[in-house]
């Protein structure tokens, strides 16, 4: 699921879910279109772009996996900051590195880091703990 793509969904495209079952993607996924625009019927193209990292890797499959194999909370957060401000890795509550994110013309979140980049800046938080 951590794919750059996952099935035909392809954030590059005007209407990303134009060929996508969106009944199909993940539950979090599903419920993120929903919280975006609850009166939008998925269907007709939902608007909300899940977060990447730098590589082009969406976020949530990562941070389920990296939770479920260590048991941590894991949480990217940006807690007073103003456009431009890095945000925060947090792993269970504790603030471990900083990250730079932005937000693309598409609308989609990117955070400035790599999936292995940040998956060893968790594994290296749990290792100092």
């Amino acid at each position: 699921m951590e794919n750059r793509h996952i099935g035909a969904y392809d954030p590059t495209d005007e209407d990303p879910y134009a060929d996508v079952d969106v009944e199909e993607l993940p539950a979090w996924w599903r419920r993120a279109i929903a919280d975006h625009d609850p009166d939008h019927d998925p269907v007709d193209g939902p608007t909300y772009l899940p977060a990447r990292f730098a590589d082009g890797t969406i976020v949530q499959p990562v941070i389920d996996r990296l939770e479920a194999t260590f048991d941590v909370d894991v949480t990217l957060v940006g807690v007073g900051v103003r456009h431009g401000d890095p945000w925060t890795v947090r792993v269970d509550g504790r603030d471990v590195a900083p990250v730079d994110r932005e937000r693309t013309r598409a609308g989609e979140t990117r955070y400035g880091i790599t999936a292995d980049r940040f998956e060893a800046i968790v594994a290296d938080a749990i290792e100092t703990g």
